[in-house]
């Protein structure tokens, strides 16, 4: 898949100064409801640029770490944890029927209230965390959220972290017993997130929400984080982040979409 004051672990989507990129797993006791979701795979197997797997290939994967995170954090589903991952779906529907690449996105919500993020996963899966879902107002918010994450997996660099681990560990997606969902932490370049945000931004005013979401989000974030200091040149910092889609709403003439949809959550 970030660190502030409220935050213990803060994963992929909060990347900022020294703060770290998607997956550190949060550890809490089990809970006895254990559950992996049944993913239909859908799509045809079309080649991507990762060592010649298909696309069939990066959704079997995603599908099976999406399993592996629920084993280990111990998620079974309840009526209101089914209810909002329908919603978040709906949205990221509408920012996928966007996207490039026509992957069966697909959205797995984990209520942890300590989760205070999102990560991408292969073949257009995202975990989405019930933290991050708490600082929001609007459905705009949300989709700057999942867009953001859309781009890791449209721009390929998801793909590129899977060629990464197959060549230094001589697997195959195929063995899905050999890969780990913490393979999907930490790792993505400034500049990779920089462009995540400006490619979820413009998915999401193509979708129909407002840029504005994304600068909200943000500036609550720096709210709840307090001075950055130092910091690492490899990592953006929120100040760079809300600079940079403060000076996209100008520069794409955004101005005027300010609207922004409450969130309504079930």
């Amino acid at each position: 898949m970030h660190q502030f004051a409220l935050c213990l672990a803060i994963l992929g989507f909060l990347l900022q100064g020294g703060q770290e990129s998607s997956l550190r797993l949060l550890k809490r006791p089990p809970d006895t409801a254990r559950s992996a979701r049944k993913q239909k795979l859908v799509g045809r197997a079309i080649p991507t640029a990762t060592r010649g797997f298909t696309d069939r290939d990066q959704i079997r994967l995603g599908a099976a770490l999406a399993a592996q995170y629920d084993r280990e954090r111990g998620i079974g589903p309840t009526v209101q944890s089914k209810q909002i991952e329908t919603y978040l779906q709906a949205v990221a529907d509408k920012l996928a029927a966007r996207a490039k690449r026509k992957l069966p996105y697909r959205i797995h919500y984990d209520p942890y209230p300590a989760f205070k993020s999102a990560f991408a996963l292969p073949g257009g899966h995202i975990i989405f965390g019930g933290g991050i879902l708490a600082l929001m107002k609007t459905e705009d918010e949300l989709a700057a959220v999942i867009a953001h994450e859309i781009i890791h997996i449209d721009e390929r660099q998801v793909d590129e972290r899977v060629e990464r681990i197959a060549k230094e560990r001589n697997i195959s997606p195929t063995n899905l017993s050999l890969w780990k969902v913490e393979d999907f932490g930490p790792g993505y370049t400034k500049q990779q997130e920089l462009a995540c945000d400006s490619g979820g931004a413009s998915l999401a005013v193509k979708a129909g929400y407002s840029p504005f979401g994304l600068l909200h989000l943000l500036q609550t974030f720096q709210l709840l984080a307090g001075p950055q200091t130092g910091g690492s040149p490899n990592r953006a910092t929120l100040a760079e982040r809300i600079s940079q889609i403060q000076d996209e709403i100008r520069t794409n003439g955004w101005e005027g979409l300010t609207k922004e949809k409450p969130l309504e959550l079930p």
